[in-house]
Parts: C-alpha cells; structure tokens; sequence
C-alpha cells in the first residue's frame, strides 16, 4: 500500500496545495463601455488585487505581478505586451480577441514566483471601447474552499481504499493482481 501511495504522492500533494492555498488567481473582465475619441481604436485598463476584499475598497496589490497582453489571430497568439505593475493599461490597440493572463509575481530580489494558480480571460474589443479587466490575487469564497477540502479528502480516500483493494486482492490470489 506503502508503494501505491508514493505512486500518486503528486496527485496527493497537489490535492493537498489546492486546500491549503488559499484560492486561486481570477482574472474576469468588470466592464466594457464605449470611450469618446478612441475612434476605431480600443483600449484595455487592468487592475490586481490581492483578495476580493481589497478590490471592493479599490487597494491594488503591492507585489510586482508579471502579467500578459496577447491578441488572437485565428488559431495564433500574437504578443501585444507584458506588463508588471499592479495597474497597467494598453490603448490604440486594433479591434479584435484579446486575453489577459497573470504569469507570476517578482519578489525584492527579482526571483520569479509561482502563483498559487494561473488564469486568463479572452475577451473581445471593439473600435472605440474600454475593457476593463480585474485580476484578484487570492480568490476563494467559503463555499468554494470547503468544497474543495471535501473533493481532496473524498480522492485521497478513494486512493487510500483503492491501493488497500489492490493489496488484498494481490495477497489473496497469488501475487497476481487481476
């Protein structure tokens, strides 16, 4: 069983890093409204926070966060720009798909850092619009943290029955596991 366990050591281990992160990263787009003088042009606006909290008071992170601009052309990604301020925008930019993608944040020292997840919202912008997109650092509701801890447990213990199954069942028919 000891065996088995370490085989799925990874599932366990993510498992057990989704229940205790925290949350994951949102990015989600807020609005888009049309903007005077931006003729056929758009602009894109997007602002990070560190919890839902923080985004209601309208208080942005203050961790460097390394976030990403990109355009689809069909089935390609064209870079449109890599930002690492906490609040950024992009304008004069040519109608079309647009998504935004947190990437990681940078610590003091410069070391990049994992999130404790990655999200990205896609987007489309017309000639003449702002699209304004909030990215929240640690998005978890109650709900959704305790639903997560009960499908961790509820795997881990199905990983746990499974391997002792498999230990029983090889035990008892000769070492041949069927």
């Amino acid at each position: 069983m000891i065996t088995r366990l370490r085989d799925n050591r990874g599932l366990a281990l993510l498992l057990v890093a989704t229940m205790a992160g925290g949350g994951c990263v949102s990015v989600r787009v807020r609005s888009a409204e049309p903007v005077a003088g931006q003729g056929s042009r758009g602009r894109v606006e997007v602002n990070v926070f560190d919890t839902a909290g923080a985004r209601k008071s309208g208080v942005r992170t203050a961790r460097t966060i390394v976030s990403e601009l990109f355009r689809r052309e069909g089935l390609r990604k064209v870079d449109v720009r890599e930002f690492r301020e906490a609040s950024w925008a992009a304008a004069d930019l040519p109608p079309g798909r647009y998504t935004v993608r947190v990437r990681h944040w940078v610590d003091e020292q410069g070391k990049k850092h994992r999130l404790s997840s990655s999200d990205a919202d896609t987007f489309a912008l017309t000639g003449g619009e702002r699209v304004r997109v909030d990215v929240v650092l640690r998005s978890s509701t109650p709900v959704l943290a305790g639903t997560a801890a009960v499908v961790g447990v509820l795997v881990l213990a199905g990983l746990v029955v499974s391997n002792i199954h498999i230990n029983v069942w090889s035990n008892t028919s000769g070492g041949a596991v069927h």
